[in-house]
């Protein structure tokens, strides 16, 4: 019996030992009350080279059974240019808001346009990936190992092997898979490709 006595108190010191290593829980932002809450996360849109006022509509909560109002900022990256949003928003208790983000792209390829929100003790964002088009519609050209072809206000587009720079996209060498744009901004009714160059005729008939 006296050896039993003598061994708790290390029992006890162990059982106190393992209590302390145990990890707290962590409070995620989501997890404060007011804190925003900002949708989707990385669902895909489509939008045409050069376009303008393109909108990207996020949804906006407040954690909890909060009233709250939170400050918002976009950003951007790759082929979207630019982005406005208003600089804050009020969100009521077991509301759901919509925010519209208007954009601007770029050339061919993928951008991305976020949306940030802060207030309540928290912060959140959601974003959109963005898959920039060009439409080819008329006027398409092949030449040996190239094609080009116009977009519908008669921009010329331009895709496949550029040894001899015969894309006319302000390089030379390599390739190119999809549709890239022509330099020098001139709106054509008509496009040759040849072996290792490509003409054009434009509105004006130059």
């Amino acid at each position: 019996m006296a050896a039993q006595l003598r061994s708790a108190p290390f029992v006890v010191l162990s059982l106190a030992l393992s209590l302390v290593s145990m990890p707290a829980s962590r409070v995620t932002a989501q997890q404060i009350p007011g804190s925003p809450i900002v949708t989707p996360d990385g669902q895909t849109l489509t939008a045409l080279r050069n376009a303008t006022g393109r909108v990207a509509t996020f949804t906006i909560q407040s954690q909890g059974d909060v009233n709250e109002t939170f400050g918002l900022q976009c950003s951007y990256q790759g082929t979207v240019g630019s982005c406005s949003v208003p600089s804050s928003i009020s969100v009521g208790a077991r509301q759901f808001v919509d925010v519209n983000v208007t954009f601007t792209v770029g050339g061919v390829g993928t951008g991305r346009v976020e949306l940030s929100a802060t207030g309540g003790g928290g912060e959140d964002s959601g974003w959109y990936t963005v898959n920039v088009q060009t439409v080819v519609s008329s006027g398409i050209t092949t030449g040996t190992f190239h094609t080009c072809g116009l977009g519908g206000t008669g921009e010329a587009y331009c895709w496949g092997y550029n040894a001899s720079g015969q894309l006319g996209i302000g390089t030379t060498g390599g390739s190119q898979l999809a549709p890239v744009a022509v330099t020098g901004g001139f709106s054509f009714s008509m496009l040759t490709a040849g072996d290792h160059h490509t003409c054009g005729l434009t509105a004006l008939g130059l």
